[in-house]
């Protein structure tokens, strides 16, 4: 139609539109994953034209003429993947707020000189080819620049007075920073995370007032706490080779969140950081050398509701923890903490909480008691592994909005009935609980996945199937299973919504129900001349993997694809997926 106002045909199949197109009173053209390699030859009538969308149309060689689109507002060529040029008409939109160029893999350069005052964001991220930090308007507000091949940042940056966001991360080319990149006056965010070739930061960083987000994490060559203004307030400088946090950081009086995690380097932590009063996450995992935190911590941070402690050297828990009664995620786990201290039990708004050993020790440490559980009535995930517990107490059963909970490696050999009280709980960990003899006659009625791997005490399994939709079950290396407990696995691979989808249990033999058997990578199976492949609701697998010790286990993968044959030798895939079975499964 002649006065066609809106226009969206995604996956459109022709090379061009027909010569007989009139886009003159075109609104919004929408033309997503496309087969097109230009719209139209010459110059269109485009006046009324708002927005042009070609999304990942990836055979664009070439973007029309628009200087006549002067009320254009958004330019969408992300994902245009044979775009080598940008037409220089771009630079006569002077309504054109957002453009978008976004993993233009081919695209080198863009047209100096676009000084649109109305452009406000230009997302060029993923554009591999580009090596020159483009000239554009300086109203900008929001640059992405992330994953380019920019090796330096010119002068002209400095004009950039109203950039708010500017995201260069993963630019691995990048090594240094301008000291004029001082003058982003109106600057908010800056994101340098993954460039790894950056070393550190200019001092003039710090006259950035309005900077709230620094975000440096995977600079490997950064080993200098940047200076930065007293107004941030997000600061992620994990993975660096910082080694000493200054003590000017309790400068930092607006800092909610700071990440330092990764940081293998890292030994130490100022006291003067428990006055960051206003600090609300404080993230250390993985910084493997840092055995202590200075105890006023727990002091002075009353607002701190994130502590990431996950992979550190830390060996064990203030008692003064409880203090910290803000606290929603207490995360110190794979470290050499043995106990968690009584006071912990004040810290009421926990939904995380997760404690223990990063290895499974199972003789010579001396019992550790579960803490009270009975006040955590927010409490989501609860992982106490390796920390030689003997009992778990009745008062689990309390945890009513507990999804997930994992006990492994304990030492317990009973776990109280009252668990089947936790009807949230979808996932239980009971790895490596080898004192363990029985699972409760009855588990929460939701439970999707239940690991009990190398529980080799244990003799009885019935609960696990009395759940309506277990997925996942690994009982691998449970040898002392009873005749009853094999019959019940046996009994549940039959082919039914309800059974799991995935069941790991130690044996000798490929169960009975698998009627066809094979030694050997594949199986051929003639199914009767009646059934088609719209009768045919599924099917189950049954593989017996032996361990000789020969080959790593770690890394396993099980190529599985299932082809269904007509009379006429016509093939159908209904399934080529690889399966990443658990490697714990297979140790031992």
């Amino acid at each position: 139609p002649r006065k066609l106002r809106y226009l969206r045909w995604d996956g459109y199949p022709l090379k061009t539109m027909p010569s007989r197109f009139c886009p003159e009173f075109l609104v919004e053209l929408c033309m997503s994953n496309s087969n097109l390699e230009k719209l139209w030859d010459g110059i269109q009538p485009l006046r009324n034209l708002k927005k042009m969308d070609l999304f990942r149309c990836k055979y664009l060689v070439e973007v029309p003429d628009l200087s006549k689109a002067t009320n254009l507002e958004e330019l969408n060529l992300s994902y245009c993947q044979s775009l080598v040029e940008v037409t220089p008409s771009i630079k006569n939109l002077k309504g054109l707020s957002c453009f978008y160029l976004t993993n233009c893999i081919q695209l080198k350069d863009i047209p100096i000189g676009i000084t649109l005052k109305s452009l406000e964001t230009v997302g060029m991220s993923g554009c591999s080819s580009l090596k020159h930090f483009p000239e554009i308007s300086w109203n900008t507000r929001r640059l992405y620049l992330s994953s380019t091949k920019i090796e330096e940042l010119p002068s002209s940056i400095s004009r950039l007075s109203c950039l708010v966001k500017l995201d260069m991360s993963d630019c691995q080319r990048l090594r240094t920073l301008p000291s004029y990149l001082g003058h982003l006056v109106s600057l908010k965010s800056l994101n340098l995370d993954g460039c790894r070739r950056l070393e550190n930061l200019p001092d003039t960083l710090q006259n950035l007032t309005s900077l709230e987000t620094l975000e440096v994490s995977g600079c490997l060559n950064v080993n200098e706490f940047p200076r930065v203004s007293t107004s941030i307030e997000v600061l992620r400088i994990s993975e660096t080779s910082i080694e000493e946090i200054p003590a000017r950081i309790c400068n930092l009086s607006q800092l909610r969140s700071l990440d330092i995690s990764e940081n293998k380097r890292l030994a130490s932590l100022p006291v003067s950081i428990s006055e960051l009063r206003s600090l609300e996450k404080l993230k250390l995992s993985g910084c493997s050398v840092l055995e202590s935190f200075p105890l006023e911590i727990c002091q002075t941070m009353s607002c701190l509701r994130w502590f990431d402690l996950d992979r550190t050297s830390i060996k064990e828990l203030p008692e003064n923890i409880g203090n910290l009664v803000a606290l929603e995620v207490l995360q110190a786990s794979r470290t050499v903490i043995r106990r968690a201290p009584w006071s912990i039990a004040r810290l009421t708004r926990l939904q995380v909480l997760a404690i223990g050993n990063s290895f499974f020790t199972p003789e010579g440490l001396l019992h550790s008691l579960c803490p009270p559980l009975s006040r955590f009535d927010d409490l989501r995930a609860l992982s106490l592994s390796n920390m030689n517990m003997t009992e778990i107490p009745n008062s689990i059963g309390n945890l009513w909005n507990l999804l997930e909970l994992d006990l492994s490696g304990n030492n317990f050999e009973f776990i109280p009935a009252s668990i089947k009280r936790l009807t949230r709980l979808n996932r239980l960990n009971l790895n490596n609980c080898q004192r363990l003899q029985a699972l409760p006659d009855e588990l929460p009625r939701g439970l999707l996945y239940i690991y009990i791997h190398s529980c080799t005490s244990l003799v009885s399994i019935s609960g696990c199937f009395n759940q309506y939709c277990l997925r996942k079950l690994v009982a691998s290396n449970c040898y002392k299973l009873d005749q009853a407990a094999q019959i019940l696995i046996h009994r549940n691979l039959k082919l039914e919504s309800a059974k799991p989808e995935h069941s790991y249990f130690p044996g000798s033999d490929i169960p009975t129900c698998f009627n066809h058997q094979v030694m050997g990578p594949s199986l051929n199976i003639q199914l009767p001349q009646s059934e088609s492949s719209s009768d045919i609701l599924g099917f189950s697998a049954c593989i017996m993997i032996g361990v000789d010790g020969q080959y790593p286990m770690n890394n396993l993968k099980i190529h599985c694809s299932c082809i269904l044959k007509d009379a006429d030798a016509c093939e159908l895939v209904v399934m080529d997926e690889v399966w990443y079975p658990d490697p714990k499964a297979f140790t031992n």
